[in-house]
């Protein structure tokens, strides 16, 4: 009796010491890319890692089948259903600033409808990938239920330079997220190559025109 008594002791003291499990079933994408010519591919998970605290892991894979170049000035979680409370917390990554809604820093994503939270930089040193980490006052529910924005700079459009995309990504049902292009000012929005002819060449080619057509006109009076 006295062993049995013990072992449950023992077993008990493994328990109490063994962290607890979080209900909050993993919310992520893997790799979920936009559709068209710019592709932009983005994985991310958020998760409770205990009470009130949780961990977003954020990462932009390629833009464009490349994984050089681009960088992210600005992450927010947006939309859900009765997503209310306060978000506060640190982060992994220096020189970032929290803030709730699309307020501060955070104005880089301010035309995507129901930012609730945001983590964002000022200036050009921005990331590719990171792990943030928050509490969240709320229901756990309510926060299963947000999707992910951010703001991508520096994506490469060859001899006319770079420019910015706002990306949101859907993981709600699942990790079967989509991800589209909710603005960019990417000329063309969806990243083909136009070329436009300067006036010497459109010149050129009129000339070379004039001169068939006068080649043909004198073949006919020819004939």
């Amino acid at each position: 009796m006295f062993r049995r008594l013990s072992q449950a002791a023992v077993a008990a003291s493994v328990l109490a010491l063994a962290p607890m499990s979080s209900a909050f079933a993993a919310e992520s994408v893997s790799n979920s890319c936009t559709s068209g010519s710019r592709q932009i591919c983005i994985s991310f998970a958020l998760t409770n890692t205990g009470g009130t605290n949780y961990s977003l892991t954020y990462t932009v894979n390629s833009v464009n089948g490349s994984n050089a170049g681009y960088f992210v000035t600005a992450i927010g979680l947006f939309g859900g259903t009765n997503v209310t409370g306060t978000f506060t917390g640190g982060t992994s990554q220096p020189g970032w600033a929290f803030s709730n809604g699309s307020t501060g820093n955070c104005s880089d994503l301010s035309n995507i409808s129901g930012i609730v939270f945001c983590d964002a930089i000022n200036g050009n040193s921005g990331i590719q990938s990171a792990t943030f980490t928050f509490s969240y006052s709320g229901t756990e529910a309510a926060l299963s239920t947000v999707d992910v924005a951010s703001h991508i700079q520096g994506i490469s459009q060859g001899a006319r330079g770079t420019c910015s995309a706002k990306v949101t990504t859907d993981a709600q049902g699942g990790t079967n997220g989509t991800t589209s292009v909710a603005s960019s000012d990417c000329t063309g929005g969806g990243g083909g190559t136009t070329t436009t002819p300067e006036p010497a060449s459109i010149l050129l080619l009129g000339t070379g025109l004039a001169g068939l057509g006068g080649y043909v006109r004198r073949k006919r009076q020819a004939a």
